[in-house]
């Protein structure tokens, strides 16, 4: 049985973003994608608590089913599909097996650290609302008066995001990878999905449930920087053959209500936006994601400045992006489009190895050099190079205007009037992307819909924005003083704890060194470590700061030893019932027998490590003593030590002056397309997911208006479980050597296939019933008459005999057949779709024989009774496996 179910990206539902499903084959859980929310969104007051809502239930159940999930699939690296998949992989146990393609793992990776490190340095990202403000880091911070102040977001550390897309297995387009463990017998392969490089159509392969195939985000069309999807072949608009006709498909109604527009029409508008803009002596301001669709837009301007010599600087903020350039620069294979291997350089020797003398850094294609673009971590940095009043094309993260770089300056780009803010893709409902594509949206003309494939024509919003801006500010005057006290404190109280700590490590090392093992009574061992253990814990409690505190009393002191003249009042050595006495601790002993295993003594192998560091040192020469001490200053000078900080929100008002523009640069199929690839798939059952009411319900009535198409079409919402064969049952059935000898084995292809008769006998002893072949009975002998010594039957009818029926499987190809023919000398050609006329001459008699192959997989084969027409049904045959059932 197959259940699917939406954890996130439902149908029917405004909130169509992130992207989570719970895919679970016959008890195998599969997570497809694990995508993160925008966690920053700016709804109204209603709007904004039922998105909250959503988003908690979301980040809940996945917590919940987290250590359950067997296999997580990922198909794009943008935080949309791989966005909270560090933080599960860190804190809720999400460790199962993950299958992805390399640069979906690398700019996954990317993307997950860019938004760690923005929102990281923006806010306490490790605040807990249920846990109240107890420490001074939460003290210190500053939030705006709204109805909800603060919320749970999951972010996770740059460590624990390195360490999850570690961990990740990748795999190449058309690799079938056999899972192990719960998954036994369930195969996945990648293929090629568009819109993101390295972008994976998944296909499972299911002994028992049939084929799955999810395929989310796709483009069918070829871009700069990629090729279209596999799933329809460029020639024909023909289903990639190993994605035909799957038992469930999974895909997306995001744009089924849309019609994309043309490409050049949509490149010329945009160029001539940036080259008038420029000239105007203004910028421009992009916001884009951190690592996926942003190559497009990095492509398009770049070859832009090459060609119109344009002096205005491009100048991309991100904290990965060279990272991010450095990666596509060595995955070469994974590109396409305009992007191709010639590239690399030029046929002439001379001019290459003058382009080499130049630049020393040529890596991969010359379109990936991206000689005009300059790279930023920070706003700050692109203050300190360029003016605010010179031109300049800028492309800031992330593309939601939610918080980041890209944020930072629309609240210092939008009151400036002349300037021009370009959105690129429509983001989660509720951001600041999604506010202004909404107001553009409004704007137009109803003749000039974006959606109907018309471009537009830039807007001015002339109205005030209410913003909320985070940051991170170094801390000044009495916040600054008590931060170092704290953090004095801390640092003496650290410091005496280690000292007790190894002040008894030692204790321990040299008791275990003098002491002699005569028993091994595993229980008086563990009695001497609970000990040991709480001995451990009363000196690391100690406060050794208090010795100095001579205005607090002699009550609170700690005395190792009896010391004669510091009582306040009378009192003996032993301990007193009097909450005010002194107390008065011996030296601790406890004697510790040595323990023992199967194997002999238990060694303490940390002793063992520490004092072979001390060896190693002792032995080092003078030299490298010196070196490594010099490198480890120049390492920590490298990295200055950051000032005492505190998180501030700054509410400020934005009087919008600027223009707004939307040009579609997502890299996804529209709804024309999506209809047209679906009666082409032909899938027996259907589920449609991340999509709005509206468009959902427009691909479910364009399914049913294509009688070739299932009627099995399921639509869940968020939470819904779809269940797809729950009232078949599946049992495992072994067949007898009799009955397998009896067998005649038909081939296709590279298969073997019989049909099997037989009944059912008792299980064995490991429960597996087993198929035995069916008894033939044999008739009981009848009464004859004698007539003149010769037997006479009652019934002179001739008996009727059973003809053997059979069977044929396969998918007859008509090009192959039209191939195999022209071998023979037999002229074949189409004559329609589905129809292949074949000819030849026989005695001098031109014979012409039709076939044709209908939507339900029949095939007819029409003409005379002649000898074209046994060969042609020959051939036919010999495409097929003849099954005989009886």
């Amino acid at each position: 049985m197959v259940s699917f179910t939406p954890l996130a990206g439902g149908a029917r539902s405004d909130f169509n973003l992130p992207l989570a499903y719970l895919l679970d084959i016959d008890g195998a859980k599969i997570l497809l994608d694990c995508g993160s929310p925008d966690w920053h969104a700016e709804d109204d007051i209603k709007n904004e608590k039922e998105r909250y809502e959503a988003i908690e239930r979301y980040c809940a159940e996945l917590q919940r089913l987290s250590p359950e999930i067997d296999v997580v699939l990922i198909s794009h690296g943008d935080l949309a599909h791989a966005g909270l998949y560090a933080y599960a992989h860190a804190n809720w146990g999400l460790t199962a097996t993950t299958y992805t393609t390399l640069p979906v793992r690398a700019t996954a990776r990317i993307a997950t650290l860019e938004e760690a490190m923005t929102l990281r340095a923006e806010e306490d990202v490790d605040y807990n609302p249920d846990e109240g403000q107890n420490s001074e880091q939460d003290k210190m911070q500053i939030t705006t008066n709204r109805a909800e102040q603060r919320r749970r977001i999951y972010v996770p550390t740059v460590d624990e995001v390195n360490i999850a897309f570690q961990s990740i297995i990748t795999l190449r387009y058309s690799q079938p990878t056999q899972l192990a463990g719960k998954c036994q017998g369930i195969t996945i392969t990648p293929f090629a999905a568009g819109h993101t490089i390295g972008g994976t159509v998944w296909k499972i392969r299911s002994p028992l449930a049939g084929t799955i195939v999810y395929a989310v985000n796709l483009n069918h069309l070829k871009e700069r920087h990629l090729d279209g999807s596999v799933l329809t072949l460029s020639s024909g608009g023909h289903v990639f053959e190993p994605l035909a006709r799957p038992d469930v498909l999974i895909t997306d109604a995001e744009r089924a209500l849309t019609i994309g527009g043309k490409r050049k029409e949509r490149d010329k508008v945009l160029i001539d936006l940036i080259t008038g803009t420029i000239s105007s002596g203004h910028s421009l301001l992009f916001p884009v994601d951190s690592s996926t669709r942003l190559l497009e837009l990095l492509v398009l301007t770049d070859q832009h400045w090459a060609y119109s010599r344009m002096r205005a600087p491009i100048c991309l903020i991100s904290r990965t992006a060279k990272e991010l350039l450095a990666f596509v620069r060595n995955m070469m294979e994974w590109l396409g489009g305009t992007i191709s291997k010639e590239d690399l350089g030029d046929s002439n020797k001379n001019q290459r190895r003058r382009r080499a003398e130049e630049d020393e850094e040529i890596l991969g294609a010359l379109a990936l050099r991206f000689k005009f673009i300059e790279i930023f971590s920070t706003p700050d940095q692109l203050i300190n190079k360029f003016s605010s009043r010179e031109p300049k094309l800028i492309l800031a993260v992330p593309a939601s205007l939610s918080h980041g770089s890209s944020r930072s300056l629309f609240a210092q780009f939008a009151g400036v009037e002349g300037n021009v803010i370009v959105l690129t893709e429509r983001t989660q409902q509720g951001t600041l992307n999604r506010y202004l594509m909404d107001r553009w949206e409004a704007a137009q003309e109803e003749t000039e819909r974006w959606q109907d494939g018309k471009i537009g024509e830039p807007i001015s919003i002339d109205r005030p924005i209410d913003i909320d801006l985070r940051s991170k500010i170094p801390l000044q005057g009495e916040e600054l003083e008590k931060y170092r006290e704290n953090q004095k404190l801390e640092k003496e109280q650290a410091v005496a704890r280690k000292a007790a700590a190894a002040r008894q490590q030692q204790m321990r090392e040299e008791e275990a060194e003098s002491s002699e093992s005569d028993s091994d009574d595993s229980d008086e061992s563990d009695s001497g470590e609970e000990a040991v253990a709480e001995i451990q814990d009363q000196i690391e409690g100690v406060d050794w700061t208090t010795l100095d505190q001579e205005d607090t009393g002699l009550k609170h002191q700690s005395f190792d030893i009896y010391l004669k003249g510091h009582q306040v009042k009378s009192s003996n050595f032993f301990k007193s019932q009097e909450s005010g006495a002194p107390r008065f601790r011996m030296f601790p002993f406890v004697e510790r027998k040595r323990r023992f295993d199967d194997f002999g003594e238990i060694i303490d192998v940390s002793s063992w490590l520490r004092k072979g560091k001390i060896m190693d040192q002792n032995a080092e020469s003078d030299e490298s003593k010196a070196h490594r001490l010099k490198k480890a200053e120049k390492e920590k000078e490298a990295q200055p030590e950051e000032m005492p900080c505190k998180f501030v929100t700054e509410h400020i008002s934005i009087n919008l002056r600027c223009k707004v523009m939307f040009v579609d640069l997502e890299g996804v199929h529209d709804g024309r397309a999506l209809k047209n690839i679906l009666p082409h798939v032909s899938p027996r059952r259907l589920i449609i997911v991340q999509g709005t009411e509206e468009a959902t319900e427009s691909l479910r009535d364009a399914c049913k208006a294509i009688k070739s198409m299932t009627n099995e079409v399921y639509a869940p919402k968020i939470g819904e479980t779809v269940r797809i064969g729950e009232n078949i049952e599946n049992f495992t059935v072994a067949l007898s050597d009799s009955l397998m000898s009896s067998i005649k084995m038909s081939l296709y292809e590279d298969n073997e296939i019989a049909f099997v008769k037989g009944r059912l006998t008792n299980p064995t002893s490991t429960g597996i019933y087993v198929l035995d072949p069916v008894k033939t009975t044999i008739k009981q002998t009848e009464d004859v008459e004698m007539t003149n010594g010769e037997a006479v039957s009652p019934n002179t009818s001739t008996p009727q005999t059973a003809l053997p029926r059979a069977f044929m499987i396969g998918d007859l190809k008509l090009t192959y057949l039209k191939v195999t023919l022209n071998r023979q000398g037999i002229s074949a050609e189409f004559a329609g779709e589905g129809i292949l006329v074949c000819r030849s001459k026989f005695d001098g008699e031109e014979d012409t024989v039709a076939v044709r192959k209908t939507r339900k997989g029949e095939v007819r084969v029409e003409g005379d009774a002649s000898n074209l027409f046994y060969i042609v049904r020959e051939e036919i045959y010999k495409l097929h496996a003849l099954v005989e059932t009886e």
